[in-house]
């Protein structure tokens, strides 16, 4: 059967059922002992796990401060006073929780697109971490593309885990996030597009980007008027040269 520990845990290998006696029982792993007793002799010379214990009353070794190279194929042995030997197959398998996911971005002004980055590290096993997007207006954004990436620890054998992504953010008005093992980001950034005549941004939800967009959009207003303005000018003094000429050609008399 499976037994499932958690890193920086403790567990329990119940090898047999509790208050009843045996002469012998012990648990290893492949070839390696890791603990029991023997009712005849002392099992310290067979070096036990530092960070294991034998329960004698309730038939059970105990693990703890576990961490992932704990994982594997146990068995249990163990001889009755009556001479009856029995044996038990355990599964240890290792689990360690992902960090909350962080979530970062970057849009820029003159494409329609945005790059997101989301992180979470100290996890096992290696996992995969889910993009969400919510629309709140306007028809759904498309992810453009994706990039993961993996790096174990080589002490710990934990995985750090992180996934860029571009998403086409010219339409509508979006909440994205991303989760890892159901633990989804605190961040859920808004991407929302403006479109006044010729120009048009992309805004992510902080101040700063918020702020230098307004600047960018007074710019274009203002190059626009001023565009505005020449046209008027321009048009005025054609009109302006017609009168001149037209006032200055000879007059004929009938």
């Amino acid at each position: 059967f499976c037994l499932l520990g958690h890193v920086g845990g403790e567990v329990v290998f119940q090898c047999f059922k509790p208050h009843e006696k045996y002469k012998l029982l012990y648990l290893q792993r492949g070839e390696d002992f890791v603990n029991g007793y023997y009712e005849s002799k002392s099992m310290s010379l067979y070096k036990p796990w530092p960070n294991s214990r034998v329960n004698k009353t309730q038939n059970a070794i105990s693990l703890s401060t576990l961490n992932v190279s704990h994982a594997g194929q146990y068995t249990c042995y163990c001889e009755s006073t009556k001479g009856l030997q029995n044996q038990t197959e355990i599964e240890l398998i290792i689990t360690a929780n992902y960090s909350k996911p962080s979530i970062h971005h970057n849009c820029t002004d003159k494409k329609d697109q945005c790059l997101v980055w989301c992180s979470s590290h100290g996890g096992y096993p290696k996992n995969k971490i889910i993009w969400n997007v919510t629309t709140l207006e306007g028809p759904p954004i498309a992810m453009m593309w994706r990039n993961d990436s993996f790096k174990e620890d080589n002490n710990t054998q934990l995985f750090n885990i992180s996934s860029m992504a571009s998403f086409n953010c010219s339409t509508g008005k979006q909440n994205i996030s991303c989760s890892v093992d159901g633990v989804s980001s605190v961040l859920s950034p808004l991407f929302f597009h403006i479109h006044i005549l010729t120009c048009s941004i992309c805004v992510a939800g902080n101040i700063s980007s918020i702020t230098s967009n307004i600047q960018y959009l007074t710019f274009c207003n203002m190059w626009l008027l001023i565009v505005v303005l020449c046209t008027c000018l321009w048009i005025f003094y054609s009109q302006l040269q017609q009168c001149v000429q037209m006032y200055r050609a000879p007059h004929v008399i009938n």
